[in-house]
């Protein structure tokens, strides 16, 4: 039996650590999108615009990061099929910093709550 939804059903997952970080320590997001529905997502890609107040330091391969913004791209994502990508930051100052992004592909997906992934971190000085 097929339990998949039919069409494209992206989903993004994001993990922050350390909890807490310290100011001007990496913290390392971790994005996994998967495709939980019955068709291809073809041209996949996570879009992670980063909170004010941290430094971009690196991201995975296929990630390409401008202006506060870190685009990366995962190809197709067959039907089950997962991706990984990392992102590492370096908070300046302490406070809380929020940190959202989402997932999306060539075609539409008709199950878009799961598209957008949030992490919210304790900076400490």
């Amino acid at each position: 039996a097929n339990d998949r939804r039919p069409g494209t059903d992206l989903s993004l997952v994001k993990l922050a650590a350390p909890e807490p970080v310290t100011a001007r320590g990496t913290l390392t997001y971790t994005l996994t999108a998967a495709n939980e529905g019955a068709n291809p997502a073809p041209a996949a890609g996570i879009r992670d615009t980063l909170p004010a107040g941290v430094t971009f330091v690196s991201a995975s391969d296929g990630c390409t990061h401008v202006a506060g913004v870190v685009d990366c791209e995962l190809g197709t994502l067959t039907p089950g099929a997962s991706a990984e990508v990392t992102i590492a930051v370096t908070p300046r100052r302490a406070g809380a910093i929020t940190n959202t992004a989402v997932v999306g592909s060539a075609v539409a997906d008709p199950d878009p709550g799961d598209n957008t992934a949030t992490a919210t971190t304790t900076v400490v000085k």
